[in-house]
This record gives structure tokens, C-alpha cells and sequence, in this order.
């Protein structure tokens, strides 16, 4: 850093803003907080002064990528539980049937609606709503797409 002043005028703001953190500041209070700073020490003066708007917009609006994977691993999680609920059912179903019961002696021992049971024995695939299958996206894909999209935000 010793070679690149500029680098070590940007290690010394990040370090500002996590101080602040630590300090117990907002995020916002904390990134505002290191750029008057910074300014007032002559650290990255000029970009600041001249870029504030833009440096605080980008700052502030960074991914967070713990966030997304806390959702991923969310979404992860109800997916499997509903379709091992799903998979139960089936099981159910068929332990049933093959005792002879009917569709509606089935809905009840199992307290659901016929219609839910009348799917999965005629759906071989998951019948998951899909307004669930909208929100439950695949979170592998999900994480494989913003990968690709941070790899192409590096190229600019």
C-alpha cells in the first residue's frame, strides 16, 4: 500500500466506516459519518467532494451477500419441508388406498381436502401452489445467476 497512496486512502475510509460501525452507528450514519471524516483529513478528498452522492448511493446499496444466502438457505428450507410433506402424503395415500379406503375416507383421516388428495394420486408430480412454486425458486439457480451477475459487474 506503501507504492499506491490512492489504495491506501480507501483502506483508511473502509476502516472509518467500519469504526463507526463498531461504534454502534447505523450503516448510513456510520458511511455519511467517515466521508466528512476523510474529507476534513484529506483522505480521498477530492472524489468525495466531488462524487458524495454517487460514493454514499453505492455504499449503501452494496449486495449483501450474507442476506441473499440467509434467504436462500430460508427459501431452501421451506421448499424441503413442504415437499417431504408433500412426499408424507403420497406415502400416506398409498398405504391407504392399497387398504382399499376412498378418496373422501383419506381426505378425512388425514384431515385434508379431497381435491389435495385427488392430485397426488393423479399427479405424479409435486403439487406445490404456484404461487408457492413462485416464492420456494430454486435456490441453487438463484445463487448461480447473481454469481454470474457479480462476475459480470467485475468486467466494467
Amino acid at each position: 500500500m506503501e507504492k499506491c497512496h490512492r489504495l491506501w486512502e480507501y483502506s483508511e475510509f473502509s476502516s472509518e466506516i467500519e469504526e463507526n460501525i463498531k461504534k454502534g452507528m447505523r450503516r448510513e450514519e456510520a458511511v455519511h459519518t467517515a466521508i466528512d471524516i476523510c474529507i476534513e483529513k484529506g483522505i480521498l478528498r477530492d472524489i468525495l467532494i466531488k462524487q458524495k452522492a454517487e460514493v454514499l448511493h453505492m455504499l449503501l446499496t452494496e449486495y449483501d451477500e450474507k442476506k441473499h444466502y440467509r434467504t436462500l438457505f430460508r427459501q431452501g428450507r421451506e421448499r424441503g419441508w413442504m415437499e417431504g410433506r408433500e412426499d408424507c402424503l403420497r406415502e400416506q395415500i398409498k398405504k391407504k388406498l392399497d387398504k382399499g379406503k376412498t378418496v373422501p375416507e383419506i381426505a378425512e383421516e388425514l384431515e385434508e381436502e379431497i381435491s389435495v388428495i385427488q392430485q397426488l394420486i393423479d399427479n405424479p408430480v409435486s403439487v406445490i401452489p404456484d404461487y408457492l412454486k413462485d416464492y420456494l425458486s430454486d435456490p441453487y439457480e438463484e445463487a448461480e445467476t447473481q454469481m454470474q451477475k457479480n462476475r459480470g459487474l467485475g468486467k466494467e
